[in-house]
Parts: structure tokens; C-alpha cells; sequence
């Protein structure tokens, strides 16, 4: 869920905040006065999407990082219906009370939206 920033939140967090001080010959000044936010923060601001083939670690770390509002359900779609069964079953009872607030947008919806 949202590539692979939310697993290394240690190494985006503090690996990253010694940008520009473990070698002098690269000069980071430039970009670090230009951010607003805590560069972490950017990362959270991504929307991540589902399309995880019902993995429950990589959806629960990634809900707990982005917050069910960064997240948009994704399927990888085309898969055949007789395939589908255990991910639907996955999603309604393992995840879902987690994803209040996740919104579900059909494809209807989005044209009109447009």
C-alpha cells in the first residue's frame, strides 16, 4: 500500500533528517530551506491505494501510516469472480471496522465527478 514508504517509515524518518550532513560534497541547503514541512510529512500526504491480494500486514501498516483518509480502494482488476472470494471476505471482516472514513468511489461516480 503506497509503495513501500509507510514500511520504511524509519529510514524515510530519521535515516532522512542527516540530509546533507554525512557528506560534504553535496550541498542540500537549497532543498531543505525550501520545505515547508518535515519531509516525512510529504510522504504523508501521498494517497496509497488496496491493490495488496488481501495482504493484512501491508493494509493494517499501511492504514496506521497514511490514515484511512490517504487511502482509496484499489482491485487490480481484471480477476475472475471464483477468484475474488477470499479478498472480499478478507476485506469485510478483517479490515473493514478499520477503514471508517475511507471513501468508495465508483467509476460512475468519477465520471460524473469530472
Amino acid at each position: 500500500m503506497g509503495g513501500m514508504a509507510a514500511y520504511f517509515e524509519g529510514r524515510v524518518g530519521p535515516g532522512w533528517e542527516v540530509l546533507g550532513a554525512r557528506r560534504s560534497d553535496e550541498d542540500y541547503n537549497e532543498v531543505l530551506t525550501n520545505l515547508k514541512h518535515p519531509h516525512t510529512d510529504y510522504f504523508k500526504m501521498f494517497y496509497a491505494d488496496t491493490a495488496l491480494f488481501s495482504g493484512r500486514a501491508g493494509t493494517v501498516c499501511g492504514l496506521d501510516y497514511y490514515g484511512a483518509d490517504h487511502v482509496v480502494f484499489a482491485s487490480d482488476m481484471a480477476f475472475e469472480p471464483s477468484t475474488c472470494e477470499a479478498p472480499l471476505k478478507f476485506w469485510t471482516v478483517s479490515i473493514f471496522p478499520k477503514m471508517i472514513g475511507l471513501r468508495f468511489i465508483t467509476a460512475t461516480q468519477r465520471e460524473c465527478s469530472d
